[in-house]
């Protein structure tokens, strides 16, 4: 009995612990343009038109990067995400502002 509470215990740590390379990987490969119409949506979902095509689309940000700094974020910001970089910027009328995705686990991601 007491062998399975002690493997219950570390099968818990294992999985509550965070994969930075799986996040670092996906961050990476996301790429998203969007001029804000709507930050409504909470901490997950971002709408608006893509400044670059004019069409309709969303930034759903599943790790909810983008949503931690929605406060720096206002209807008629742009919102750039480049493939391949760890970072998004906010284009604002009269400044840009860069968030590093940064450090995970204690180290620094770039």
């Amino acid at each position: 009995m007491k062998n399975i509470i002690v493997s219950l215990f570390v099968f818990s740590l294992v999985v509550s612990c965070t994969d930075c390379e799986s996040l670092a990987y996906y961050y990476k490969n996301k790429e998203c343009s969007l001029l804000i119409s709507n930050n409504s949506g909470g901490i997950e979902l971002f709408a608006g038109k893509n400044p670059f095509t004019g069409e309709e689309c969303d930034c759903k940000d599943s790790f909810r990067w983008y949503g931690l700094y929605q406060n720096h974020m206002d209807i008629g910001d742009t919102l750039i995400k480049k493939k391949g970089e760890l970072f998004f910027s906010v284009h604002k009328k009269d400044t840009v502002l860069k968030f590093d995705w940064g450090e995970c686990e204690g180290k620094i991601y770039k």
